[in-house]
């Protein structure tokens, strides 16, 4: 195998390692799953279940939240919003771009 990776490019090795990866992953998925179904089984033959030993059932992974939106404090003339001034716009710039709830807000 040493030798076969050695007359490999970067990029083919890189494609392997996503490949390691993935199925790494896939086995830890299955032995955890295997080692929940051993343990759901277990409390099953003491009447009990492992929500009932353990506290809450576990929630299944999931995509993180969406992060919040960005406060929009510049609109320029084509309706690009900026959440800072652009670097190298002046200070009439800033003022004229300035959105509307920032100038109500008085800021």
């Amino acid at each position: 195998m040493t030798k076969e990776l050695t007359n490999m490019t970067v990029d083919e090795l890189r494609g392997h390692a996503k490949e390691v990866a993935k199925e790494i992953a896939r086995r830890e998925g299955e032995r955890l799953s295997q080692a929940r179904q051993a343990i759901e089984k277990k409390a099953r033959e003491f009447g009990t279940s492992i929500e009932e030993l353990f506290g809450k059932k576990s929630k299944p992974k999931s995509s993180p939240t969406p992060k919040a939106p960005k406060k929009v404090l510049y609109i320029d003339d084509s309706g690009k919003e900026w959440g800072r001034a652009k670097s190298g716009w002046t200070e009439a710039q800033k003022k004229k771009y300035k959105s509307k709830i920032e100038k109500n807000l008085g800021s």
